[in-house]
């Protein structure tokens, strides 16, 4: 079987062999960096150590923070204007008051009381409940049989 390349990744910088955690691909920025500190002209398919990245962003934001000193002594200098955005934002969650009843199968969600002909409610009933009376009625609740007549909730608060 043919190699389709190299086994091995070496850092373009420090030649190490570097594992596939550790390894970054080269983008503009670093390959100016490289080529104007090092002399190195990385290929498309060379990469990068983490320990190199590193020193790459360490350079880079000393440079910046430079830069940014020089023009605030500089009297003359007027930064430019910030653009201003406002952010929309919504809350994390929203709470709404509807009234809810508890959910069980061992007694009546309405009168309380435990009984061994309990039935399910149907989702018509638990829906018409919803928008004559609106109180939400978890599926699967159970109530007594006199409570229902005809998919609707009779007795309910």
């Amino acid at each position: 079987m043919p190699e389709s390349g190299p086994k091995y990744y070496p850092c373009v910088l420090c030649n190490k062999r570097t594992k596939p955690h550790e390894r970054r691909s080269i983008n503009k920025s670093v390959a100016k960096y490289l080529n104007k500190n090092f002399l190195i002209t990385p290929k498309q398919e060379d990469k990068i150590c983490n320990t190199c990245k590193h020193k790459y962003y360490v350079q880079e934001t000393k440079h910046s923070s430079v830069v940014q000193q020089r023009l605030s002594y500089d009297e003359d200098y007027v930064p430019p204007a910030k653009r201003r955005s406002t952010v929309l934002s919504s809350p994390p969650s929203v709470s709404l008051s509807i009234p809810s009843t508890s959910k069980s199968h061992s007694y009546c969600f309405i009168c309380k009381k435990p009984g061994p002909k309990l039935i399910v409610v149907p989702s018509q009933a638990r829906f018409s409940t919803l928008l004559k009376k609106e109180v939400i009625i978890p599926a699967g609740c159970r109530c007594c049989p006199g409570h229902l007549m005809e998919d609707n909730l009779q007795k309910m608060q």
